[in-house]
């Protein structure tokens, strides 16, 4: 691989690492429609690869992939809670409506 796809491909993969880390500062800050155009920008980033990434690369795409579950985790327990709070709200303005 020449030294220009190799410096593209380190360009591209710290692009993905600086959307995976908005894509994480978006979940604790409970900012989840932001999350779409993010992953959005990240696949299309993942797509534009033509070449196999090197070994290290592959290993900080393991990373992100890691993160992104651990997101997706955290995301769906999130739901979780607040579809509990919704349903506890709701029975409290059914009861009061009575």
């Amino acid at each position: 691989m020449d030294e220009c796809k190799v410096q593209t491909e380190n360009k591209l993969f710290q692009e993905l690492q600086n959307i995976s880390e908005k894509i994480s500062d978006c979940i604790s800050d409970r900012n989840f429609e932001s999350i779409i155009p993010l992953e959005k920008q990240r696949l299309k980033i993942l797509q534009s690869f033509h070449v196999k990434p090197s070994d290290s690369n592959i290993k900080l795409i393991q990373n992100i992939l890691e993160k992104n579950t651990e997101n997706i985790n955290i995301i769906e327990n999130e739901k979780v809670k607040l579809n509990t709070n919704f349903k506890k709200v709701k029975k409290i303005f059914l009861a009061y409506g009575k």
